[in-house]
């Protein structure tokens, strides 16, 4: 996913907000077009934030497919294991949150 000016404007002044090249910004009757520091400050907010989520994102390819998840928790409990239990704790331990 990229973060683009764009991204950091609408986050800004909420509602739609177009352009064609991502440094020119059509603004809506009522939105108050903001500086370029603030779209800069915001711009670096919204990325530290995407990178900071890495963790979630690896988690997410990682994990089993629910529908199998499901199912080990379904033989965990019919066979007294904890297959599911380590297959998470595991991913966990890979992608910890920092």
């Amino acid at each position: 996913m990229m973060i683009t000016k764009l991204k950091a404007v609408i986050s800004l002044v909420g509602g739609q907000v177009s352009t064609s090249d991502d440094e020119t910004f059509e603004y809506n009757s009522g939105q108050t077009p903001p500086t370029a520091t603030a779209i800069n400050a915001e711009l670096a907010r919204l990325i530290a934030e995407y990178e900071a989520n890495d963790y979630q994102r690896q988690r997410a390819v990682t994990y089993w497919p629910l529908a199998d998840q499901l199912d080990a928790l379904y033989w965990d409990k019919k066979n007294g294991t904890n297959v599911w239990e380590h297959h998470i704790e595991a991913v966990k331990a890979k992608f910890p949150k920092p």
